[in-house]
C-alpha cells in the first residue's frame, strides 16, 4: 500500500460562513483529494464559494437532522477515508504531513484527532474528537457504525493522533457572532444525543454549556456515568475522560455525593496519567467527606505534580488559588488558626490582587482575634477596591476594638456598596 492508493475526502456542512470558509478549506486543500460541501441555506454568499471552491457543491434543506444532513455529503464523498471539519476550524500549519502519513496504517478504522479550542485571552483547551475515519459502506451513525465493525472484525482499531490538530475559534467570546453560534452548536448537541442518546461525549460537550443553560449541568452527571459504567479497555480511549470525571468529581463533592465524587477521581488516576486538577478534586471529595487529614494530603499532592503535556485543560493560576483556600479552611476546621493564616499571607504573596483570598485572609485574622491586623491589612486595599465584604469584616473588626458606632458607619458603607 502506498500513499497515493489512499485518497481522502473532506466533508463539510455549512450555513452562513463567509467569512471563515476560506480560511478553513486553504488550510486543508493541499492534503486531500475531494471536498464535498453542503449548504444548508445560506443567506450570506457562502453558497456562491461553495460553488467555486468545492468539487462536489450540494444544497441541502435543514430538516433539524444533523445525521441526514451529514451523511448527504458522506454519501458523495467517494476518498478512502473522510475528514471531518467545521467552518470555525482550521487545520494546524504543521498537521498536514501528519493526516497523510495517518491514512497508510492497515489496522487503524477511524482516529481520534486534537481539537485545540481556543477559549479568548490566550487561552486554550484541547480535546480529541472522531474526525478522520475509513469510508465506511454504511454511515447512518458513524461512530456506533465504527463499534460495530471493530466488535464482528478485531483486526480493526482506532487510535489517537495528537500530531494532527485541529484550530477551533468557536467556543471563543471574542467571535463577533458567539451567542448564534453557541445556541446553534447547542441544537446540533441536542439533534445528535437523539441520534446517539447514550453517547457520553456528546453528555459531555452539552454540559460545557450549562454556564448559559443551567439545566444543562445534568448532562455532566450523565456523561460521567455512562463512562464509568464502560468496560476498562473502552474507558482508556476516550482522552476526554480524565477531565469529564474530575469535573463531575468536583460538582458530587459540593452537592454532598462524595463517596461518588471519590470513585470518579479514582478511576481517573486508575486508567489515566496522574493530573493535578484530578488530585484537588479528590482532596474537595475528602474534605466533603469529613476526612481532613486525606484532604490535606491529597491537596498538597495537587500542588507539586505536573499536568501531563497532553493532558486536559489546566490553569495553574486557578488551580493554586483553589488549593491555597481549601489548604486554609482544612486549617481552619482542625483549629490551626495561625496555619491557615501563614497558607493565606503566602497565597496573597503570590496572587495579592485575588479577592478571595484577601477575604478569606481577613476572616481568619478575626478568628484568631486580629482585629489591628485585619484593619491593617485592609488599609491599601480599601483605597483601590472598597468592596462589601472587606468593609464588613472591617466593620467586625472595629467592633472587636469598641467602637461599635463607627461599625455601623462601616456597615452602611458595605450596604450602600452592594
Amino acid at each position: 500500500m502506498n500513499e497515493k492508493s489512499q485518497t481522502l475526502s473532506l466533508c463539510m456542512i455549512v450555513k452562513n460562513e463567509a467569512s471563515r470558509l476560506v480560511r478553513c478549506l486553504d488550510s486543508v486543500r493541499e492534503f486531500v483529494d475531494e471536498i464535498v460541501i453542503a449548504d444548508t441555506g445560506s443567506s450570506d454568499g457562502t453558497l456562491e464559494m461553495v460553488n467555486k471552491l468545492a468539487h462536489k457543491p450540494l444544497q441541502f434543506t435543514w430538516n433539524d437532522d444533523f445525521s441526514a444532513a451529514r451523511n448527504h455529503t458522506l454519501d458523495h464523498a467517494t476518498g478512502d477515508w473522510i475528514i471531518f471539519i467545521d467552518a470555525d476550524e482550521y487545520l494546524h500549519p504543521e498537521s498536514g504531513q501528519a493526516l497523510r502519513k495517518a491514512l497508510l496504517r492497515n489496522d487503524v478504522l477511524a482516529y481520534r484527532i486534537q481539537r485545540n479550542n481556543q477559549l479568548g485571552q490566550d487561552l486554550s483547551a484541547s480535546e480529541f474528537i472522531l474526525r478522520l475515519f475509513r469510508n465506511l459502506p454504511s454511515h447512518e451513525q458513524v461512530t456506533p457504525s465504527i463499534a460495530l465493525i471493530m466488535k464482528n472484525d478485531h483486526g480493526w482499531n482506532t487510535a489517537l493522533l495528537p500530531e494532527l490538530i485541529i484550530e477551533h475559534e468557536g467556543y471563543n467570546p471574542d467571535c463577533s457572532d458567539q451567542e448564534s453560534r453557541h445556541n446553534r452548536v447547542i441544537h446540533l448537541l441536542q439533534l445528535m444525543l437523539e441520534e446517539t442518546p447514550d453517547d457520553p461525549y456528546i453528555h459531555y460537550k452539552l454540559s460545557e454549556n450549562s454556564e448559559h443553560l443551567p439545566q444543562l449541568r445534568e448532562h455532566l452527571f450523565r456523561a460521567a456515568q455512562l463512562v464509568m459504567s464502560l468496560p476498562e479497555k473502552e474507558i482508556t480511549e476516550l482522552a476526554f475522560a480524565p477531565e469529564l470525571l474530575t469535573k463531575a468529581a468536583i460538582e458530587w463533592a459540593n452537592s454532598n455525593e462524595a463517596d461518588r465524587a471519590i470513585h470518579a477521581c479514582h478511576m481517573a488516576l486508575e486508567h489515566f496519567s496522574d493530573h493535578p486538577s484530578t488530585r484537588l478534586a479528590l482532596g474537595i471529595a475528602y474534605l466533603a467527606e469529613g476526612r481532613d487529614d486525606r484532604s490535606l494530603e491529597e491537596i498538597e499532592k495537587s500542588m507539586i505534580i505536573s499536568a501531563p503535556v497532553d493532558g486536559f485543560y489546566y490553569d495553574r493560576t486557578s488551580h493554586e488559588i483553589t488549593a491555597y483556600l481549601m489548604l486554609s479552611k482544612i486549617y481552619s476546621q482542625k483549629n490551626a488558626i495561625n496555619d491557615a493564616i501563614h497558607i493565606l499571607k503566602k497565597a496573597r504573596q503570590k496572587y495579592p490582587a485575588d479577592m478571595n483570598i484577601f477575604h478569606a485572609l481577613l476572616q481568619a485574622l478575626l478568628d484568631s482575634n486580629q482585629p489591628g491586623e485585619v484593619l491593617k491589612e485592609s488599609r491599601d486595599w480599601l483605597k483601590s477596591n472598597p468592596t462589601p465584604q472587606c468593609l464588613l469584616l472591617c466593620a467586625d473588626a472595629v467592633e472587636m476594638l469598641g467602637d461599635k458606632e463607627m461599625a455601623e458607619q462601616w456597615r452602611s458603607r458595605a450596604t450602600n456598596r452592594a
